[in-house]
């Protein structure tokens, strides 16, 4: 997910308790919570598909990154870089970090990109497919018990700037509807923790309790949605189906869900709710793999091309012939249905063998 996400959720373990364990925690929380993402750093453009969540973000790597952690935190604290009335300690502050750690692969697991936990012993990647990427509700549930949390005066007004930047986003990248409904729940939310503060009830504890209902809720209907695809899904197209997925929506699609349905040559994509599909037929869109094509096949010697296409979950292939040459698109199905501008598209030319019989697709 987001590091916004990650920085709230560290900050709210560290406040729902583990931030009395040993000197430093609050800070090595937050960061551990968004260290395994310091393979974008080294990956590069070049190898970003290949590194970015890889080892980092593996069960090998909660256990080096958490040390390296602890570790520079107490030689900071040895050389006198720390001051502070509680002294570190280091096997708490390690499984403190582990923790954070752990709670960046939790959040990265929950979505449609994938988490490689097995790292390097397996390169398997698990998808959880219940939150988007980005997911404001999430925000919100770890923000209202930060915010409630704050004693201050001057930290609470900055709590509530910062939810003012979020909700401004979310307005210009959600829609102005998605923005309003944020906004009145951040207040009922809020609300209700602060009704439970006063009843000696942690926010911060609160708040995981919301969080997982939330995922709960999100599982639910994942499931209704998955059952209701295999049965009704593979009737509504002429192909023979092998695999179903539920994909989450984007933020502002009002609750929508992505349902793939892949047969032997192509994928049937579209978008659904939670609705009856025998009473609400859907319509899906048909995507050709075109996996076998001579010139995505010469396209696949580019290291960005294939990079991307060792990463996506559902490749489409889409090819033009012109001019003795091929224009070869590339595309995740997950993030790319249309276009050429998304970062989970790549575009190649390639010579065209003119010897083999070709149909251009097509395809918006």
């Amino acid at each position: 997910m987001d590091n916004v996400a990650h920085t709230l959720l560290g900050a709210t373990l560290a406040k729902a308790g583990l931030g009395r364990k040993t000197a430093c925690s609050l800070p090595a929380l937050m960061i551990a919570a968004n260290l395994p993402d310091i393979d974008i750093f080294v990956a590069g453009n070049q190898g970003y598909f290949d590194h970015h969540r890889g080892i980092t973000h593996s069960f090998v790597g909660v256990l080096g990154l958490s040390l390296a952690l602890t570790g520079a935190f107490w030689i900071a604290g040895r050389m006198g870089f720390i001051a502070g009335r509680k002294q570190i300690r280091f096997l708490a502050l390690w499984f403190i970090s582990a923790i954070g750690i752990l709670s960046h692969l939790l959040l990265d697991v929950l979505g449609d990109y994938g988490l490689r936990p097995l790292l390097p012993f397996s390169p398997k990647w698990y998808y959880g497919d219940l939150l988007s990427i980005v997911d404001p509700w999430v925000w919100l549930v770890f923000g209202c018990s930060l915010f409630l949390a704050t004693e201050t005066k001057s930290g609470k007004t900055a709590w509530i700037a910062f939810a003012c930047v979020l909700n401004t986003v979310i307005f210009f990248a959600a829609g102005r509807i998605f923005a309003l409904c944020w906004a009145i729940m951040a207040l009922v939310i809020t609300g209700g923790m602060k009704a439970l503060h006063r009843r000696a009830v942690n926010p911060s504890r609160a708040a995981f309790v919301l969080f997982f209902a939330y995922l709960g809720l999100a599982a639910t209907v994942h499931h209704a949605i998955l059952l209701m695809a295999r049965q009704t899904g593979p009737l509504l197209v002429s192909d023979a189906i092998s695999k179903v997925s539920v994909l989450p929506g984007r933020p502002g699609t009002a609750g929508k869900w992505t349902v793939i349905l892949e047969g032997s040559d192509s994928y049937y994509v579209t978008d659904t709710g939670l609705k009856n599909w025998s009473l609400h037929p859907l319509k899906f869109e048909r995507y050709p793999k075109n996996l076998r094509d001579e010139c995505y096949l010469e396209a696949l010697k580019q290291p960005q091309m294939a990079a991307l296409a060792r990463f996506a979950r559902f490749p489409c292939v889409e090819v033009k012939v012109s001019g003795g040459l091929c224009q070869v698109l590339f595309r995740d199905l997950r993030y790319a249905r249309s276009g050429t501008s998304s970062w989970a598209a790549e575009t190649a030319i390639v010579p065209c063998n003119c010897r083999r019989k070709y149909t251009a697709i097509d395809h918006p």
